[in-house]
């Protein structure tokens, strides 16, 4: 406990000793002396009554209590004046992570985005003043989370990613091998309707002109994860990109901006991208059919991050625990130092010494 002006108490106390003091001195140089009136004789035996006595020891006692108490109120108006505090040193997040999952929620990539968001749980729990935010994309971009750092709500939305891909996975393993619905035979079709609803829940937003434009559009979901980053222009934080795609892009016009147009566009920003790539041994039932992984990676590592594949050796568990380590060691915290003044401490206290002052007070008067 501190003082903000301790040199307005040590100057009350010496102004209050010096007023005592001269009380005292003043009491002792007063004489009585009779100048008018009846004299009383033999006052002695008034002196020698019980009732006397104990009428000028509660008196004694009484003056005592009210100088004390009044010197007492006193003091505690200066510890109140002089404005007691306590020092709390606060770690901010201003110049800490903003992160942000851009995940092509394409039926090709569930298993992995499934696993990304079941990890991520985890890290999201141990974060403190590091800001989170979800974009997902397929036809069109979705700003699933604003940048936070309200945890909870994360947890509560990556929850909801995880139950989306369990249904994707649900969907892809009862209906995938269908081309078309009139092949799925009619006592399945309730189900299939159910997934639908269940996945549209999510995906519908991600589908707008799906058959216009085409789907898996990588460039414009990696730009507009990037410019869910507030302030864009600031370079106080560090700014991370956690990318989950497959590169397969089908499109049906050309895109707005392509995925090495959108790393670029990253790397003006000094964000870094950390794409993930599901591996053969994974995916193997399509893995014929994706785009150049070499674009994919030369991509991501223009922009000054880190390329992974997913294996049976190397998990998307110890990928995120990878980028996470990494991503720490360049984090720059700010301490500040906070004063919480606390005028409770004195009131208190001054209540019950006015209190006794008044009651002693009234008592010496009588």
């Amino acid at each position: 406990m501190d003082l903000r002006y301790p040199a307005l108490l040590v100057a009350g106390i010496i102004a209050i000793a010096a007023a005592a003091g001269a009380w005292v001195f003043y009491q002792r140089k007063i004489t009585v002396r009779f100048e008018d009136g009846l004299r009383a004789a033999n006052t002695s035996i008034v002196r020698r009554l019980p009732l006397y006595r104990r009428l000028r020891i509660l008196s004694a006692a009484a003056v005592v209590l009210f100088a004390l108490s009044t010197a007492g109120a006193l003091i505690c108006t200066l510890i109140a004046a002089s404005r007691p505090y306590t020092s709390e040193s606060l770690r901010t997040g201003v110049k800490k992570r903003d992160i942000m999952l851009c995940l092509d929620i394409s039926t090709s990539v569930y298993e992995q985005n499934y696993d990304i968001v079941d990890y991520l749980e985890e890290i999201v729990r141990g974060l403190d003043g590091d800001r989170f935010g979800i974009s997902i994309f397929n036809t069109t971009a979705v700003q699933f989370v604003p940048m936070t750092d309200n945890y909870d709500y994360v947890i509560d939305k990556l929850e909801e990613l995880k139950t989306f891909f369990q249904v994707q996975k649900n969907y892809m393993e009862k209906f995938g091998d269908y081309y078309y619905i009139e092949q799925i035979p009619d006592d399945e079709l309730p189900l299939f309707y159910q997934y639908q609803d269940e996945m549209d829940y999510i995906a519908s937003g991600t589908e707008v002109n799906n058959s216009g434009k085409g789907s898996s559009l990588i460039g414009e979901g990696l730009a507009a994860a990037l410019y869910g980053f507030p302030r864009l222009e600031d370079t106080e934080r560090t700014r991370m990109i956690l990318l989950s795609t497959d590169n397969d892009e089908i499109a049906r016009k050309t895109p707005v901006v392509s995925l090495p147009g959108a790393a670029d566009l990253c790397a003006d920003y000094d964000v870094r991208v950390y794409g993930i790539y599901p591996g053969a041994d994974r995916f193997s039932y399509y893995y014929s059919n994706l785009a150049n992984e070499e674009v994919y990676r030369e991509s991501t590592e223009k922009t000054g991050g880190i390329f992974y594949e997913t294996t049976q050796d190397i998990p998307v568990a110890d990928i995120i625990r990878d980028i996470e380590a990494v991503e720490a060691k360049s984090v720059e915290s700010v301490v500040l130092t906070r004063r919480n003044e606390h005028p409770e401490l004195s009131f208190l206290p001054l209540v019950i010494f006015l209190s006794i002052s008044l009651l002693t007070g009234a008592i010496v008067k009588k």
